[in-house]
């Protein structure tokens, strides 16, 4: 692929307030990791922000009649894809050597909305499914500082029910798209990996190829590279505590309105259910 050679790079998948964040500093805090800061450079975020994504530029070169495929003979797709899967891994890579690291990882929430496209890049990279109650997801997210969020390429406003239905949409989206593409993934409830860090990442890090190594199970005694952005609520949270802490599980069961429930019933527990979850 490029000087780096690796063909399997770490994909972490998550609707955002999900525990992404946490999940790429337990990455990131491997000696053989490297779990940066989120690229949306890579995916987009289908909000007009970043103004150009590499997926934009792919589907550009690719598929429209002023693009090399269409234009030039002897440009395919394939080759089109390929060299942007390695300018990816070049850059990504670099990052991981100047840590020290050998491996990369990216943590990008929005990328399960576009995981055919990383697929096609990357056709051997492992895929970190990480899902937590949609519940909480929708409450952490109404209360963040966002006044919109991004669901179906457009910015809509930041409201319980909004949120709840991003987090159905996409998560249904990728277990269909998982099994359709036959994506090599691993399914991580948050609910578990908070509980239980150790039992649940042992395994994890097998799956992922990666040796064992204690010093995951305390994120927060490694450095981090951090995005230092108010509207960053991810790195937020993660240092607002000072160990893995189960503390905010299930806040629903005590912060949901009857009007609430009432509408997660219809709109989420179908999904809740089939993912492992309690109806409402």
């Amino acid at each position: 692929m490029s000087e780096s050679g690796q063909t399997d790079p770490i994909f972490i998948l998550g609707v955002p307030r999900s525990g992404t964040t946490l999940l790429r500093m337990i990455l990131d805090s491997h000696p053989d990791l490297f779990c940066g800061p989120e690229a949306p450079w890579i995916v987009g975020r289908g909000s007009g922000w970043p103004p150009t994504s590499l997926r934009d530029v792919a589907t550009f070169l690719a598929g429209h009649r002023w693009g090399p495929v269409c234009g030039l003979h002897g440009v395919t797709e394939e080759f089109v894809y390929a060299e942007i899967a390695r300018f990816v891994d070049r850059i990504l890579f670099s990052a991981a050597r100047a840590a020290g690291k050998q491996r990369w990882a990216d943590k990008t929430p929005e990328s399960i909305a576009y995981v055919p496209f990383l697929h096609r890049l990357f056709p051997n990279a492992r895929f970190i499914w990480l899902i937590r109650d949609g519940r909480d997801v929708a409450i952490s997210t109404a209360a963040a500082v966002w006044d919109h969020i991004v669901f179906q390429e457009k910015r809509i406003p930041n409201t319980f029910e909004n949120a709840l239905q991003r987090w159905v949409a996409w998560n249904d989206q990728f277990e269909q798209e998982a099994g359709n593409l036959v994506i090599p993934h691993w399914k991580l409830l948050y609910e578990d990996l908070v509980r239980e860090p150790r039992r649940q990442l042992q395994p994890l890090f097998e799956f992922l190829g990666v040796s064992w190594d204690d010093r995951v199970l305390d994120p927060y005694a490694s450095e981090h590279e951090v995005v230092h952005c108010p509207t960053v609520e991810g790195e937020r949270s993660f240092y607002a505590r000072s160990r893995i802490d189960p503390s905010s599980l299930f806040r629903w069961k005590t912060d949901l309105s009857w009007l609430q429930r009432r509408r997660t019933r219809r709109m989420a527990d179908a999904t809740l259910v089939r993912l492992g979850y309690e109806p409402t």
